[in-house]
């Protein structure tokens, strides 16, 4: 049986789903779709996937996305443990899979080092594979870098152990 929404919810979804059909206007997109082996072969991680076909897209329409993203959390701040890096790539995989139905953003975990090679800790930031080449961004830093085992973004250095894409 279907339960009645309170008023404030019926407003709530309708500002959401209204809010999805114009991000998506914001952002014209031109996906390409492959399918899971081709992915793996992009990222050359051990890699996690949940669907067999993906839509990837060139690193134009990438930074198109995270510069939207990037203003959707400039308002959230870091917190750590509640809202820190694993939240953030998740959700930033979640929002492109949910919201643009773009399910190739995904979210890596791996080490972070100082480029003098001392641990910082463990770390999850994302993984996107383009038309052309593969590439990471970290939404703490709000950055897009290029891919690798050991991945450089400043005084950064990033390897990635293993990825999901969902």
């Amino acid at each position: 049986m279907k339960r009645k929404k309170p008023f404030y919810l019926k407003v709530a979804v309708m500002f959401a789903n209204a809010s999805q059909r114009y991000f998506r206007k914001l952002v014209k997109l031109n996906p390409q779709i492959i399918n899971y082996p081709a992915l793996i072969k992009k990222t050359n991680l051990t890699t996690h996937g949940f669907d067999y076909r993906y839509k990837i897209i060139t690193i134009k329409e990438w930074q198109e996305i995270i510069n939207i993203f990037n203003q959707l959390l400039e308002d959230e701040p870091y917190v750590s443990n509640f809202f820190d890096c694993d939240n953030h790539a998740f959700a930033f995989t979640s929002w492109c899979g949910w919201v643009l139905k773009i399910n190739s953003a995904g979210s890596v975990y791996g080490k972070l080092y100082h480029d003098d090679g001392r641990f910082i800790g463990g770390h999850y930031w994302n993984i996107l594979p383009t038309k052309d080449k593969t590439y990471f961004y970290d939404p703490i830093k709000e950055k897009i870098f290029d891919f690798g085992k050991e991945a450089k973004l400043g005084d950064r250095v990033y390897k990635p152990e293993y990825s999901y894409f969902f």
